[in-house]
């Protein structure tokens, strides 16, 4: 989640050199910097602009501080080359993109952990450095919409996006008020105004879960950011229900109803049951257990979904490593069952909570590290399962914990009759009807979940 928003705040600036400094619930968070210069690219004269984010924030009482750096070279206005490099913790994501004449060309650096991607040119809409611009550059009426894509470096996938010309706004910038110009753009990971003035500079981005960008000077951005009592991330964009979830961790159905302002879809399947409803959404959870199910043989299961135990990015499911692994964890196990229960054991028994690791990591250095937040525990788990042969999907969404609505990460396996959930991050096996998904798939789709704005949840029927 951090490094979506640290994402969502590089957005480029008409101005040569700004700096803005990142302010939330009053406190001040971090900072962004941004420039452009002139250059030249494959002999050709090109743009380049470069932007910095750096992040301090708590997370479910961690300390995270994450670091964003990013080079964009363009060519008459379209991208050509992206470096990304993404840092926390002492983990490092380091991505360059070159963009070709018929794909996206993506090389990855996960720690060590080296894999190249090809992307598909969008067929709705183009790929943008920075999307402001695109109004700046081409003055259009109040109420125009454009959309776009973004690339996102973290999950090496393309974002679309829309843009819409609000038009003139009245603006408070450090309790002054301003008259600017907004431009919404909505993300599905998550939706920021910003606020430019009469020359195409940024004067103000706000963003839905209440994070700020004031610009500032250059001293006062560098400036020491608290290292302590920092918001908390998790709690501020936890979503808490009109009436308490008795005993959530018994909970074996949910029928809620959940109402927020970016929310188009949410999975419909046999565990999880989703109709819309005017604005808003029934949810109806009620999960078949996998230790209480039935399951065909392994084998049969990898034949009736091959591709869930094709490796992808961050799962490197068909390595010597994972492959010896995973049979020394299941043994003699034959059928999913058993073997996905005794692969969540281990790695429940083996991984030790920390919040404080920002990036997102291969199962690789999560192995290596033993430690990480749910995500790190869903990636390893999804890993080796299947190097096991055993069919696994990741999946996200939300998860009750002490009252409130988490953002949390999952996993899927299919046991021949039935995707089933298992999470690796409790302490047991039963899997609670508070697992609401949002989205599923591999990390390009199931860890581009969206942070919802002005969610509500109702409570409608719950059993224990």
């Amino acid at each position: 989640m951090i490094t979506a928003i640290a994402l969502s705040l590089t957005l480029g600036s008409a101005s040569d050199q700004a700096y803005f400094s990142v302010w939330m619930q009053g406190s001040r968070i971090g900072y962004s910097s941004y420039s452009s210069s002139h250059t030249t690219y494959q002999g050709k004269p090109a743009e380049k602009s470069t932007s910095k984010t750096e992040l301090k924030i708590g997370l479910i009482g961690a300390q995270v501080e994450m670091t964003v750096d990013s080079d964009t070279i363009t060519v008459n206005g379209k991208p050509v080359f992206m470096h990304f490099v993404q840092s926390s913790a002492g983990r490092k994501q380091i991505m360059d993109a070159t963009f070709g004449t018929n794909d996206i060309q993506v090389s990855v650096d996960n720690n060590g952990t080296k894999t190249k991607q090809k992307l598909a040119y969008p067929k709705d809409g183009k790929i943008v450095d920075d999307p402001v611009t695109e109004f700046a550059l081409n003055p259009t009426k109040a109420g125009t919409t454009k959309t776009f894509y973004i690339l996102d470096p973290t999950t090496v996938s393309l974002v679309k996006n829309t843009a819409k010309l609000l038009g003139p706004r009245d603006v408070e910038v450090n309790s002054v008020s301003t008259k600017a110009t907004a431009i919404q753009i909505d993300d599905p990971r998550m939706g920021t105004t910003v606020f430019m003035g009469g020359k195409g500079d940024i004067i103000k981005i706000t963003t839905t879960i209440g994070m700020e960008m004031v610009p500032t000077t250059k001293a006062d951005a560098l400036g020491k950011v608290a290292s302590d009592n920092q918001p908390d991330i998790a709690a501020l964009t936890s979503v808490k229900p009109n009436v308490p979830v008795a005993n959530p961790m018994a909970t074996k159905t949910l029928k809620i109803k959940l109402k927020a302002d970016n929310l188009p879809s949410i999975p419909n399947d046999n565990q999880q049951g989703s109709k819309k409803d005017q604005s808003a959404w029934i949810v109806d959870i009620h999960p078949t257990q996998l230790r209480d199910s039935k399951s065909i043989s392994i084998a049969a299961a990898k034949a009736q979904k091959p591709d869930w135990v094709k490796p992808s990015l961050h799962i490197p499911a068909t390595t010597p490593r994972f492959i010896k692994l995973a049979k020394s964890i299941i043994k003699k196990s034959t059928d999913v069952k058993s073997g996905a229960l005794a692969i969540r054991k281990y790695v429940n028994d083996t991984m030790t909570p920390n919040a404080g690791i920002g990036v997102l990591r291969d199962a690789n250095e999560v192995l290596d590290a033993k430690e990480g937040v749910c995500r790190d525990y869903a990636i390893l788990t999804a890993t080796l399962c299947r190097a096991a042969g055993i069919p696994a999907r990741l999946a996200s969404g939300l998860v009750n914990f002490d009252g409130n609505f988490y953002y949390h990460a999952w996993v899927e396996v299919w046991t021949g009759y039935d995707w089933l959930g298992l999470d690796s991050v409790p302490s047991n096996d039963f899997f609670t009807a508070t697992h609401v998904k949002l989205s599923q798939g591999n990390v390009d789709s199931a860890f581009n979940f969206t942070i919802l704005s002005n969610a509500h949840m109702d409570v409608i029927e719950q059993r224990n």
